[in-house]
C-alpha cells in the first residue's frame, strides 16, 4: 500500500464516528490489539477512569434489569 493510499484512508476515517471505527476494527480482527495498545500507552490515571466508568455502567444496567 502506498503512502498516498494510506493518507486517503486516514482522510476518510476522520469523518466516521467511534462506533464505525469499532466495527471496522472488529471486522479486521484488530479490536483486542488496539485495546491493549491504548491501555499500555495511555496514562494510568486515564485507564483507571475508563475502567471505573465501565463498572458504573454495568452497575447501573444491573440495577435497571432487577427492577
Amino acid at each position: 500500500m502506498t503512502i498516498e493510499q494510506q493518507n486517503n484512508i486516514i482522510r476518510t476515517l476522520k469523518e466516521v464516528d467511534g462506533e464505525t471505527v469499532q466495527y471496522i476494527l472488529e471486522k479486521i480482527g484488530m479490536d483486542s490489539q488496539m485495546l491493549r495498545q491504548l491501555i499500555m500507552t495511555m496514562p494510568l490515571e486515564s485507564v483507571h477512569a475508563e475502567i471505573a466508568e465501565r463498572f458504573e455502567l454495568e452497575k447501573s444496567l444491573s440495577v435497571r434489569l432487577t427492577r
